[in-house]
């Protein structure tokens, strides 16, 4: 897949998605809290841009995670030793963060 799929030009072409009652209203909560159409939302999502993430509270909360499941890593590697395929999936995780 291409890494750079933004394009600045004019949104002219459509692509059809159904989707159900339920994943819609999810789709447009989601979008709502990130300040987002869902158009823009579910383009973010399906082009892997990170930076479509803006709420604060969004950031703040996925930092929280990352930052616990490092812990756990630390936790882990304490109790029971070194761990490669955690310490590398954990090393992900936070490439993908930032």
């Amino acid at each position: 897949m291409e890494k750079n799929c933004k394009d600045t030009k004019r949104y002219d072409k459509i692509i059809a998605v159904r989707f159900t009652a339920k994943e819609q209203k999810c789709i447009r909560t989601n979008a709502k809290k990130e300040g987002m159409t869902m158009s823009a939302y579910i383009r973010g999502i399906v082009l892997h841009d990170r930076k479509r993430i803006e709420n604060p509270a969004t950031i703040q909360t996925i930092m929280g995670v990352a930052v616990q499941a490092k812990e756990i890593l630390n936790y882990i590697t304490e109790k029971y030793g070194e761990d490669e395929i955690l310490e590398k999936k954990v090393k992900k995780l936070w490439k993908n963060l930032l």
